[in-house]
């Protein structure tokens, strides 16, 4: 439990200090890319744990040989690990950073319809929707005959509702406050 509670706060700090400086995209990139190294090279694993190596010597690898293919930051972490003696925690800490933040950015749309719609109007759609929320978004065909015809959009808890059931709702609405003398 005490590991779990260490890696999740020290996740979470470096993915805050990250996201303003090399963003969440990269940070998780080379995070991945970190931890299958380490998991891969069981003789860099244990230089990064041995007790007889210094910590000198260790910055001095990473800043000689992980700064090509690393951003200063994950190298940074990485060093921060090894100085306050948590390097073990990091495929704790990668997993974790993995799994909180992979999908933070991405949104499930629901696409309803009453017939199947030709691809380039469904990626017409997903462009339009992506530039107005500014996310990347998974989407999900729903064939829904209720509709009556149109489409409608949900995503998250938002209905676009541009389906002839609606309208048809819409208008039954209308007729129904007119009062007649």
């Amino acid at each position: 439990m005490k590991s779990s509670i260490i890696s999740k706060r020290y996740a979470d700090a470096f993915i805050g200090l990250a996201r303003t400086t090399i963003g969440l995209e990269t940070a998780l990139k080379e995070t991945k890319l970190l931890r299958r190294l380490i998991k891969e090279n069981a003789e860099f694993e244990n230089f990064l744990k041995s007790p007889q190596i210094s910590p000198v010597e260790k910055n001095r690898f990473i800043d000689d040989i992980l700064k090509n293919s690393f951003s200063p930051d994950v190298c940074n972490f990485l060093k921060l690990l090894i100085e306050k003696n948590r390097i073990e925690y990091f495929i704790d800490i990668a997993d974790y950073l993995r799994l909180t933040y992979e999908h933070e950015d991405t949104v499930n749309v629901v696409l309803k319809t009453t017939f199947f719609l030709d691809d380039d109007l469904i990626q017409k759609i997903e462009r339009k929707l992506q530039e107005k929320l500014g996310k990347k978004m998974q989407f999900y065909i729903d064939l829904d005959t209720d509709l009556c015809g149109g489409i409608q959009v949900i995503i998250e808890n938002k209905i676009i509702d541009g389906s002839i059931k609606h309208r048809l709702n819409e208008v039954k609405k209308k007729l129904r406050a007119i009062e007649v003398f």
